[in-house]
C-alpha cells in the first residue's frame, strides 16, 4: 500500500487529477497485484480445508473405534435426512453421528459437504447370539477400496469402514473414480489431482478392524496373555 501511495503521489499534479494513461498505469499494476495474490489465496484456502477434512475423518475413526471395542460392532450408515441416526443393515450412506456421540458438524468436510460413510456387511451383522462382535468378523466382506497402484486396501484384518470427502467435486464426479466413489460399488483412494482428463478430487481415509482397535487405544481382539505361576 505504501509503495502504491508513492506511485500516486508521484503522478498527482498540483491543479490537475490523474489524467487517463496515469489512471490506466495505476489500474494495469492493481490487476497485476491481484493476479499473483489470488492464487495464493486460493491454494491457502485448499490447504485449509484439506485440514479440516482429515481432521473430521480422524474424528469419526476415533469415534468408531470407541464404539467398536464397547458395543462389539460398527454402526450401519445414517440414511439422508435421519438426524444422523443409523438404520441397520444399510452399507452406504451418511455418517451415523448421533450413534457416534458426535456433533453434527464434525460430520461435514472442509467444503462443507457431508462426509460419505461405507461400512462392511460383517462387522455389522446381527446373529441369533445378538450382535456380532467385531473381534469375529469373517471374510464374508462386501466393502473394497482400490489404491493408486490398484491394490485391493483390506490389510491386516476385515475393511470394516470407508469416508468419503468429495471435495470441489460434489455433486460433479468427471472421472469413473470419482463416480464409482458416489455410487459405493468399489471405492477408490488415489493421490488428489486435479486435471482435465482424469481428475480425482476426493480424500478418502479407511480403517480396517484392526485399525479401529488401535483408535481405540486398545486390542481387545487379541487373547489375554497367559498367567504366570510360581
Amino acid at each position: 500500500m505504501c509503495a502504491l501511495r508513492a506511485i500516486l503521489m508521484g503522478f498527482k499534479r498540483e491543479s490537475q487529477g490523474f489524467s487517463l494513461i496515469e489512471m490506466a498505469i495505476v489500474l494495469a499494476i492493481m490487476g497485476i497485484v491481484a493476479g499473483l495474490s489470488i492464487p495464493a489465496l486460493t491454494h491457502f484456502q485448499q490447504i485449509e480445508r484439506e485440514k479440516s477434512t482429515k481432521k473430521h475423518q480422524e474424528m469419526i475413526l476415533h469415534a468408531l473405534g470407541t464404539f467398536g471395542a464397547r458395543e462389539g460392532f460398527i454402526p450401519s450408515a445414517a440414511p439422508h435426512n435421519s438426524n444422523g441416526v443409523s438404520k441397520h443393515g444399510q452399507l452406504t450412506g451418511h455418517v451415523p453421528y448421533r450413534n457416534l456421540g458426535l456433533p453434527f458438524a464434525v460430520t461435514l468436510d472442509g467444503w462443507g459437504h457431508p462426509i460419505r460413510y461405507a461400512v462392511d456387511r460383517s462387522v455389522i451383522i446381527v446373529g441369533a447370539e445378538g450382535d456380532r462382535p467385531i473381534c469375529k468378523a469373517d471374510q464374508n466382506f462386501n466393502l473394497r477400496l482400490i489404491d493408486e497402484q490398484g491394490n485391493d486396501k483390506r490389510g491386516n484384518g476385515i475393511l470394516a469402514v470407508v469416508l468419503i470427502s468429495e471435495g470441489p467435486a460434489f455433486g460433479n464426479p468427471r472421472s469413473p473414480q470419482e463416480k464409482s466413489n458416489c455410487t459405493g460399488e468399489i471405492f477408490y483412494a488415489l493421490s488428489y489431482k486435479d486435471i482435465q482428463n482424469a481428475p480425482f478430487r476426493h480424500l478418502v481415509t479407511f480403517a480396517t478392524t484392526n485399525n479401529l482397535m488401535a483408535y481405540y487405544g486398545g486390542y481387545p481382539c487379541q487373547k489375554a496373555p497367559p498367567q504366570i505361576t510360581f
